[in-house]
């Protein structure tokens, strides 16, 4: 629920959207972005390396990212390759907001 909440709030290029969430009396469900690239994870052990060129662009929609998520008061907390998916295009989507916590004074 804490993920719901927390997608609802944020629209961005370099996050998962979310469109949708319904529920039945088990489960949440979350009609998001479709990323079709695989994670980042993926490409690095498939790739075995990176360019520099490569590693700045994927910092930089990463940073992009977290950037817009800490001016809306939002903290990550689970950043690692298998939450960054890259897209069609090669652009890298922040993903799994769900240990992300709202900021406040008392968590800071």
């Amino acid at each position: 629920m804490n993920e719901k909440k927390l997608l609802t709030q944020l629209k961005h290029p370099f996050l998962i959207n979310m469109f949708y969430a319904f529920q039945d009396y088990e489960n949440l469900y979350l009609v998001t972005d479709l990323v079709t690239g695989g994670d980042l994870r993926y490409h690095h052990n498939k790739r075995k390396k990176f360019t520099e060129a490569q590693t700045k662009f994927f910092v930089a929609c990463c940073i992009t990212g977290l950037e817009y998520m800490h001016n809306n008061g939002v903290i990550h907390r689970d950043i690692k390759p298998e939450n960054l998916l890259m897209d069609s295009t090669g652009y890298v989507r922040i993903t799994d907001l769900g240990i992300s916590r709202e900021w406040t004074p008392e968590n800071s």
